[in-house]
């Protein structure tokens, strides 16, 4: 459906069909146990025959609540399928269930969908640290907090890491578990609880004990993931475009700065993470020929800020937000390290912020001053509060996209894809468009697109029913760096203030005052 407007066929890049998945949320049953198990440091213990005991990871069936265990999924990198059976083995050890509706402790009344389980494991995530081969693990226990979940994290960690004082294991990297119990202990989808003040305790906030998360192993709260291990590029890890890379004649030429090949994302359990990382930094590669060096760029649902961070080398400044606010530690951690190795090079790096805002409200801070923008929403697509500041319906000389010649759109839900395309197109040309297979085996399509605003002369844009025909984007984007003290506002927007008052963000823009909540390399220590 993009071939017409491009008027060439659509290029769709696909990786390997098999053990692509670095990151994997399983949901936990209980399994039956045959009469006589053997307990922790080996004795035995007897059960009723059929009694629920350790567990089985998987799926849940479509439309259900009902774990159907994937054993050797072949999706899964081999680390994960391993990390899976060694949990699996070490809850029998340890006398750790999963979740059921039979166990002792379940409540009489449990023959309805939504009643209260028992069990100890509802969810396990597992997350594969490419460059060590070890896994990060997060247990999601069922129930309220460390006493009432007492003794079976400590068991169960003692099964899977006896030795506490290492740093790591031969197969974990880390052991966090999260208590996800409450009054009714009612099945639920949310794997996570994230509306916690004592989320920020545990992933890098303020150093006191969490309620409702503990690391049981491993000495890092943050796992680290260079993005660009497979690449061919990252043994080089320095700022040149390496050689032999070439460009369509669609593209710009070749420049001297291109992407940090030695980029080391910061994840913690609370923030999101692709799944598939090697497919992800190939659309960044695909990505970063499109922006323009020297480029003032806005970076909506960043995320961790693995777009941005990546193309730092060539822009002139950065201004990353994402509405969830766990993803500030993470940012800051992956822009530190940045910064270092920068440094030890003698180089300088664009100066770089982060804001916990929602694009919708990120949008009229900002994007002010930006002529680059980076989106790459969830499968819902733009907010409409994006679409109308970057559409006519929206825009002025004095709005917060005023500046913005390029959007560089990287989609995830392509039937909110083709709905914002429609809405784009009154003002915009889209230049180029590819497709990504971040899932191989499913219908799932990631789409990197790249639109220009149409212009006739220096006023307004066209509405739709003007010229759309393709052309080259331009070589470079602005000549000279913008002043740190000149990519920050002064207040935080508020949705009622800064939608309707373009003129007061652009000159919250101007101000030298860092805004409160604002992160950024400049006042930001190691």
């Amino acid at each position: 459906r993009l071939e017409p407007l491009l008027g060439r066929p659509l290029r769709i890049e696909c990786g390997a069909p098999h053990g692509w998945r670095t990151q994997a949320r399983l949901a936990a049953k209980a399994r039956a146990a045959p009469p006589y198990g053997v307990g922790l440091a080996g004795r035995h213990h007897s059960r009723r025959p059929g009694a629920p005991a350790g567990l089985e990871l998987g799926l849940y069936r479509a439309g259900t609540h009902v774990v159907e265990a994937i054993p050797e999924c072949r999706t899964h990198a081999p680390e994960i399928n391993r990390a899976v059976a060694a949990l699996e083995q070490a809850c029998l050890v340890a006398g750790v269930r999963g979740l059921c509706d039979d166990c002792d402790d379940a409540p009489k009344s449990s023959s309805s969908s939504d009643s209260p389980q028992g069990g100890d494991i509802r969810y396990a995530q597992l997350q594969l640290e490419r460059a060590t081969g070890r896994v990060a693990l997060t247990l999601v226990w069922n129930a309220a907090g460390a006493k009432d979940a007492a003794p079976g994290p400590a068991r169960l960690a003692n099964a899977l890491w006896p030795d506490a004082s290492a740093p790591h294991s031969d197969l974990w990297a880390s052991i966090w578990v999260h208590y996800r119990g409450d009054a009714t202990g009612r099945k639920s989808n949310a794997i996570f609880r994230v509306d916690d003040d004592d989320d920020d305790v545990a992933f890098g906030g303020p150093k006191k004990r969490a309620k409702h998360w503990a690391q049981l192993r491993g000495t890092s709260a943050l796992s680290v993931e260079p993005l660009f291990l497979f690449s061919e590029n990252h043994r080089r890890r320095d700022r040149h475009r390496p050689t032999g890379q070439t460009t369509s004649k669609k593209q710009p030429s070749p420049t001297t700065k291109t992407l940090d090949w030695g980029l080391e994302l910061r994840f913690s359990p609370l923030v999101f993470r692709q799944a598939n990382l090697a497919a992800f930094a190939k659309l960044v590669e695909a990505l970063e020929p499109w922006v323009p060096e020297g480029a003032d760029c806005c970076e909506l649902y960043a995320g961790v800020g693995a777009l941005g961070l990546s193309l730092r080398p060539k822009l002139a400044a950065l201004r990353c937000s994402d509405g969830n606010p766990h993803c500030v530690a993470c940012f800051e951690a992956a822009e530190r390290d940045q910064d270092r190795r920068y440094a030890s090079r003698g180089e300088d790096l664009a100066p770089a912020s982060y804001v916990p805002l929602p694009a919708a409200d990120a949008i009229h801070v900002d994007a002010v001053g930006a002529d680059l923008l980076l989106v790459d929403p969830p499968r819902k697509g733009l907010d409409a509060e994006v679409i109308a500041a970057l559409t006519a319906d929206g825009w002025d000389r004095d709005g917060p996209c005023a500046a913005v010649e390029r959007i560089i759109y990287v989609s995830c839900g392509f039937d909110a894809f083709e709905r914002d395309l429609a809405a784009l197109r009154r003002d915009w040309d889209l230049v180029h468009a590819e497709g990504h297979v971040f899932f191989p085996g499913s219908d799932h399509l990631e789409t990197l697109a790249v639109f220009d605003r149409r212009r006739k002369g220096s006023g307004r844009p066209k509405r739709a029913g003007s010229s759309t025909k393709e052309r080259p984007p331009p070589a470079s984007g602005r000549s000279t760096r913008r002043d740190s003290s000149t990519t920050h506002s002064n207040k935080e927007p508020h949705a009622s203030s800064s939608r309707g008052s373009p003129n007061r963000a652009s000159s919250a823009r101007r101000s030298k005052k860092h805004a409160p909540g604002r992160r950024s390399s400049s006042s930001s220590g190691d």
